[in-house]
C-alpha cells in the first residue's frame, strides 16, 4: 500500500472524495528529472483516492504565501542543507535556486 493511501485511509480515516488534498515537494526540485513520480502521485490522488481537488507545490512557495508576499527570497535550512529560492510574482526561478550542503 503506498504511503499516501496508508496516511489517508488508515491513519487519518479520511474520505478524500470530500476533501481537497495539498502536498508539498522539496524546494528547487527539478520536475523534469523526476516527473514520473509527480505524475504517479497525481494519478493516485485522483484515481485511487478519488480526491475532488489536488494541489502540489514546493515548501518554499507555501512559506512565501504564508507571509502574504509574491516577491522574495525564501531561505530554508534543515538537516539536509540550506536552500535559497527566489520568487517573482509567486513563481520560483529554478535556475537561480542555490543549495549548500553544510552537514558534511
Amino acid at each position: 500500500m503506498p504511503i499516501c493511501q496508508y496516511a489517508m485511509f488508515k491513519e487519518l480515516s479520511s474520505n478524500s472524495g470530500e476533501r481537497e488534498v495539498m502536498t508539498t515537494e522539496l524546494a528547487g526540485f527539478d520536475k523534469s528529472i523526476d516527473y514520473a513520480c509527480t505524475e504517479e502521485t497525481t494519478d493516485t490522488m485522483f484515481e485511487t483516492a478519488s480526491s475532488s481537488c489536488f494541489y502540489n507545490e514546493s515548501d518554499a512557495a507555501f512559506t512565501l504565501y504564508g507571509s502574504c508576499r509574491i516577491h522574495g527570497l525564501v531561505v530554508l535550512s534543515g538537516a539536509s542543507g540550506t536552500r535559497a529560492v527566489p520568487f517573482f510574482i509567486s513563481v520560483s526561478m529554478p535556475d537561480a535556486v542555490s543549495h549548500i550542503n553544510i552537514t558534511q
